[in-house]
């Protein structure tokens, strides 16, 4: 589940790392949406195709993958419905399931909630709840995302909200029993959104009471624990990422290994 799915590309690439078929490529998609949007607006880190499938991991295991890409800029939503559906990339197909759903995600929602959400350029990346041109939109939570869904569980969650995550993670409750590996998105510098209320420090710390364990996740191919190795500093006004695993899952001894001492 992609919260903040944007142009698609990272949720996309988790379908492909399950994809035992071959059948998603995230390559196939960077470059169709490059297409759609020449001249607009581009990818705010650099974005590869490449990844370790499982296809390559054991061909002879079919695996299903079912992705939430979830979105609440309509020009977004427009380009993604656009994008999956040259590709064949839609729900129920025969080597996997790809959803696009319009909706903003927090931690409080009811059935039939909406909230304003700002529209823009299509694949514009920067646009958080606080800015402006509001259009009203389905407001969600994960729990009820997995629900509605009927979800019996959701391996990795993440997150790119543009100053919501810990709302996000709060709504995200029952799911995250079952959740192996999250990522989400530090913007302590972003005004007027949830980064002003929280601490990175009760964010982990919640995280941690749920059993997982938190890194700062670096472009160095190293990860630095903020459970075992937590330094006041970490609290810096800056836009990083965190990965975090649950302890005890076969990914946790893999990500120890790429961590600092």
């Amino acid at each position: 589940m992609d919260i903040g799915c944007n142009k698609g590309n990272d949720a996309l690439k988790w379908m492909e790392r399950w994809d035992t078929w071959g059948f998603f490529s995230t390559q196939k998609w960077i470059d169709t949406v490059n297409g759609m949007i020449a001249g607009g607006h581009g990818y705010a880190c650099p974005v590869s195709g490449s990844c370790v499938t499982a296809r390559q991991a054991n061909k002879d295991m079919p695996e299903y993958p079912i992705g939430l890409c979830v979105e609440p800029m309509q020009a977004n939503i427009d380009l993604l419905h656009k994008v999956s559906s040259a590709l064949g990339y839609t729900a129920n197909t025969q080597r996997g399931s790809f959803h696009i759903v319009q909706a903003a995600v927090m931690d409080k929602a009811s059935p039939n909630a909406t909230i304003s959400f700002p529209d823009g350029e299509p694949g514009q990346e920067t646009l958080g709840l606080e800015a402006f041109v509001q259009t009203d939109v389905p407001l969600r939570t994960v729990d009820m995302l997995a629900a509605e869904f009927a979800l019996d569980r959701v391996d990795i969650l993440t997150i790119d909200t543009e100053g919501a995550d810990p709302a996000v993670l709060r709504g995200a409750v029952q799911t995250l029993r079952s959740v192996r590996y999250i990522e989400f998105e530090v913007a302590r510098m972003k005004t007027n959104t949830e980064w002003e209320h929280h601490t990175l420090h009760s964010v982990v710390a919640d995280l941690d009471a749920k059993g997982f364990d938190c890194y700062w996740a670096g472009n160095n191919a190293k990860l630095l624990s903020m459970n075992r190795c937590w330094d006041d500093s970490f609290e810096r006004r800056v836009w990083a990422n965190a990965a975090c695993v649950k302890r005890g899952d076969p990914w946790s001894a893999v990500l120890q290994r790429f961590a600092k001492p």
